[in-house]
């Protein structure tokens, strides 16, 4: 899932937000609004926030409570190839200084498990979540 604002700006990872991305098994919620790199799993439950917030707005460094994989300083740009349950996610810098943004920082790949465990009789599946328009997960809670 992709958005703006990290899950520490809407409720936490404790809060309906991020219980709701974990309940529908997000693998991967990317944002930005941050203005540096980390790879982190909020939690510990399975789902990484990825924040890539290194477009060319003035950097600074995260606060000392951040943890994961943190690239502080440095512009930047993430691709994110999806090839069928597999996903690969790569952060590219500068770090050479040849103008080209082609120096991989950090990369990680997801291997989504199969979903399609049994459930018990008389278990209800969990609900999918709910767009309101597209990119735009409005979770119910």
């Amino acid at each position: 899932m992709f958005s703006h604002h990290p899950i520490r700006d809407l409720g936490g990872y404790r809060g309906a937000f991020w219980k709701s991305l974990v309940s529908h098994r997000v693998d991967a919620y990317l944002c930005g609004h941050l203005h540096f790199y980390n790879r982190s799993q909020p939690g510990d439950n399975g789902t990484w926030q990825v924040i890539v917030g290194t477009a060319g707005a003035p950097q600074y460094a995260p606060s000392p409570s951040v943890t994961g994989t943190t690239i502080p300083s440095q512009y930047g740009v993430a691709t994110v190839d999806v090839d069928g349950p597999t996903v690969k996610v790569m952060f590219y810098g500068d770090t050479d200084g040849d103008g080209h943004y082609n120096d991989v920082m950090d990369s990680f790949v997801l291997s989504a498990p199969s979903h399609t465990e049994e459930l018990a009789p008389g278990t209800a599946p969990v609900p999918a979540p709910k767009l309101d328009r597209p990119g735009c997960l409005m979770p119910s809670f």
